[in-house]
């Protein structure tokens, strides 16, 4: 399966790059526009990270994880690997390993970034004050988002064989969990529920992954013989 991971790494390297340029590229973009409108560029920068966060990284999730299922599927990736000795379950482990590199890569890219420009979200990042209880349960739900949008990504494509209708099967399941965790971080500032929600809601990220990489592991070999959708 590492080997594999290896191969699917170095064949998405060009999706990689371009999403790590895109985002780069948005930055002075973004700045440039709020300068002109006499915001000043730390507008624009907040902004740009603000729609990275919410926005970007979890469709680059979606993206990472409909477009290797969906090509794992394809004939051309099928006739060119039959010829090698690995079974179903590690082609579809491997791909979903190297989907989740790529995908912390270009959010550790994020962090990275915006600590070195930003003071204000450098001081969020490093923060122990009372609000860094929230500030870890927001880092710990965009994990859990991420990860969720990625495997459900991966699950439907690589079932149905296409990536578009796979990435919005797996955007609408993802995003329905995320939405879940979401709404219950935000009754931890009306209610005095804060340790109840904490260990029901790792609860519930350790029992959906865990499901979900069980339910790839077992049907990776039947999902394969079926033939792909026809239309």
């Amino acid at each position: 399966m590492i080997e594999y991971a290896k191969l699917e790494l170095r064949k998405n390297r060009i999706l990689f790059i371009g999403m790590a340029l895109t985002f780069l590229g948005s930055i002075p973009f973004a700045a440039a526009m709020t300068m002109l409108n006499r915001q000043g560029w730390l507008a624009g920068f907040n902004s740009i990270l603000l729609f990275w966060t919410i926005v970007g990284l979890p469709l680059v999730a979606v993206l990472f994880g409909a477009s290797s299922g969906s090509g794992l599927r394809s004939e051309a990736a099928q006739d060119a690997e039959s010829p090698l000795p690995i079974s179903p379950r590690a082609r579809a482990g491997g791909a979903v390993a190297a989907c989740a590199v790529h995908v912390l890569l270009l959010g550790l890219l994020f962090l990275l970034t915006s600590a070195a420009i930003s003071s204000e979200w450098r001081h969020t990042l490093t923060s122990v004050s009372l609000a860094a209880t929230f500030v870890t349960a927001f880092f710990t739900l965009t994990l859990f988002t991420l990860a969720t949008l990625l495997l459900s990504s991966f699950i439907a494509a690589y079932a149905i064989g296409h990536g578009i209708v796979g990435g919005v099967l797996g955007a609408l399941i993802g995003g329905t969990a995320a939405g879940a965790l979401t709404l219950g971080l935000g009754l931890q500032t009306v209610f005095e529920i804060r340790a109840a929600f904490t260990g029901l809601a790792i609860l519930s990220i350790g029992l959906s992954l865990t499901a979900g990489l069980f339910a790839l592991d077992r049907l990776a070999a039947w999902i394969e013989r079926r033939p792909r959708w026809g239309w």
